[in-house]
């Protein structure tokens, strides 16, 4: 019997083990190998594939009640906390995103198939969490805590990760809710677009209009909107609720908008349709029908871009 140091080719680190072995498992990562095998040569199919099965259970089971929980939204997205919330978020993932990029590596099959599986498990855990079994059963803060999950933790996570399926995998997330929940459907956003909103103070939707109006940040119809927002809507029994669901939403909207060729006359058209009569409806005091008109945006928006 020889002892001699090997080299696991997944994880890189060395190790002792019996030469009279054939395959062996990686103390350190628990990569099954044969020891014998040339490390220039890619391991057989079979070998891969166990490994793969390995490696996306071990991802599967990192998705703890820390990252499957939803949240409270009113108690993450505020300016002062959302950046450190989402960095405590995305370092809590990384363990279980790190074991499914070891796991895509190795899978020998359609990685799409591995890809829609993952994004089940994340689904069926959440659904542990809340004891639904169908995200449509979702109502009041238990809606408004898991799209909080989805749109400003999971999804701008695996952008950040930055692996070369990372949309392929976000958009099997996304596909898990709005195949379930069709009236509340969600979209593709990072945290520097969700960020980005405390800078334009919420109005992701009557910034992106102005700035095509060619009005400055500080023009008027923008400091009234803002001061509807602060001092009417927000007081209102429902409002806080409103504007942070706004604010998970609007941001996906204006991306979509502005990646079509017609975004200009999108924006005229939503000014002219909308922002325009809320801002009368502004001046002449009315806010609740300031408010009735400007819901009604975000929902037609929401149906037609999300």
């Amino acid at each position: 019997m020889e002892i001699k140091a090997v080299t696991c080719p997944i994880c890189g680190k060395s190790f002792e083990v019996n030469d009279l072995l054939k395959e062996v498992t990686c103390n350190y990562c628990g990569t099954l190998f044969n020891i014998h095998q040339d490390m220039n040569n890619q391991p057989s199919d079979e070998e891969s594939q166990k490994n793969s099965d390995f490696y996306f259970d071990k991802a599967v089971a990192a998705l703890t009640p820390q990252v499957t929980t939803m949240l409270i939204a009113s108690d993450v997205l505020t300016k002062g906390k959302y950046p450190q919330s989402f960095s405590d978020y995305y370092t809590e993932i990384c363990e279980s995103f790190n074991n499914f990029e070891n796991a895509y590596k190795l899978y020998k099959s359609d990685k799409k198939e591995l890809v829609l599986n993952y994004a089940e498990a994340f689904c069926m855990k959440i659904k542990e969490n809340t004891g639904k079994t169908d995200f449509d059963l979702l109502k009041g803060s238990e809606l408004e805590g898991v799209i909080c999950l989805y749109v400003a933790f999971a999804v701008p996570s695996i952008l950040k990760f930055g692996t070369e399926y990372k949309d392929t995998l976000a958009d099997a997330f996304l596909q898990t809710w709005n195949c379930e929940h069709k009236k509340r459907k969600i979209g593709k956003s990072t945290f520097e677009d969700i960020n980005r909103g405390f800078k334009l103070k919420l109005c992701f939707i009557t910034t992106a209009v102005c700035s095509t109006l060619c009005r400055p940040d500080d023009c008027s119809e923008l400091q009234s909107f803002r001061k509807f927002r602060d001092d009417y809507l927000l007081k209102q029994p429902d409002g806080k609720e409103q504007v942070r669901e706004y604010y998970l939403i609007a941001p996906l909207i204006v991306n979509a908008i502005d990646a079509s060729p017609e975004k200009d006359h999108i924006y005229y058209s939503i000014w002219d349709n909308y922002l325009s009569k809320c801002l009368v409806m502004y001046e002449q005091h009315n806010y609740k029908r300031c408010q009735s008109i400007y819901t009604e945006m975000v929902n037609i928006l929401r149906n037609q871009w999300l």
